[in-house]
Parts: structure tokens; C-alpha cells; sequence
């Protein structure tokens, strides 16, 4: 059961992502984010890394002024994950929101840069809360 689930939110992040290539309001979730995250912590490695980088093709496409931000930072979640996984308890929940939430964080704020859009502190923290619950939920369905 817990295979069928991983093929599904595979299947669910590559189409996310595509959506999320023409659909993206400031303050709003991160949706393909927030099912990559606790993915990299269900899958191994070697898998995750190809399939990140070609969420984050499908999600920034082949735009000069996004080109490559989320491939990278997409396949920096798997590594960054691989490598908590080997120093924290990421089975418990705290360590494994902070986790999303630290990433979260990290990615939104790299996406607004690369795009030179700002963004208010209002809608970071909303966009970061709920693209980190919602990547807890998720993770707790896939135990």
C-alpha cells in the first residue's frame, strides 16, 4: 500500500508542477514544494534526485529569468534531507516541521529573488506556514 501511495504523490508533484508553471499567487502554498519535501524523506535517494530535477524543470520550465532555480533547489532538498536523516530524528514531528519550515522558507525566498519580485512579510509567512503543514500532513499520510 505504502508503493501505490509513493506512485500516486509522484504522479500528483509532476502534474503540480506543471500547474504550478502558469498558476502561482503570493501567499499561497507552495503545493509542489510542499509534496517534494516529505517525499525526499520516504524515497531513496537515487530515485528522488532525477525525480526532483524533472519537477523543478516542469515547474520553472525554460525561462531565462527562473532557469533552474527550482531544478536545484529541488534536488538541494533531497541532499539536505539525506543528510538531516543521518543527524536527526526526522521520524518525530517537531524536528521534521522545522525541517520543512527552515526549507520552506529558504525556497520562497529564493524563488521572489530569482524572479526580482518582492514579496510581504504577510504573505512569506503564510505561503511558509501552509506549504510546511501541508508537507506534514502529507508525510504522515505516507507512514
Amino acid at each position: 500500500m505504502r508503493g501505490f501511495k509513493l506512485i500516486i504523490l509522484i504522479f500528483l508533484l509532476l502534474v503540480l508542477s506543471m500547474v504550478e508553471a502558469r498558476v502561482l499567487l503570493r501567499g499561497f502554498p507552495v503545493l509542489t514544494l510542499a509534496l517534494l519535501m516529505p517525499l525526499s524523506l520516504a524515497i531513496a535517494t537515487e530515485v528522488f534526485v532525477p525525480i526532483a530535477f524533472l519537477a523543478g524543470i516542469l515547474k520553472d520550465g525554460l525561462f531565462p529569468q527562473n532557469l533552474w532555480v527550482s531544478p536545484f533547489l529541488f534536488v538541494i532538498t533531497g541532499l539536505i534531507g539525506y543528510i538531516f536523516k543521518g543527524y536527526v530524528n526526522l521520524k518525530l514531528t517537531a524536528p521534521k516541521f522545522f525541517y520543512f519550515l527552515l526549507f520552506s522558507l529558504f525556497y520562497i525566498l529564493a524563488l521572489s529573488w530569482s524572479s526580482g519580485t518582492s514579496i510581504s512579510p504577510a504573505n512569506l509567512i503564510s505561503s511558509v506556514l501552509t506549504t510546511s503543514l501541508l508537507s506534514l500532513f502529507v508525510s504522515w499520510g505516507i507512514q
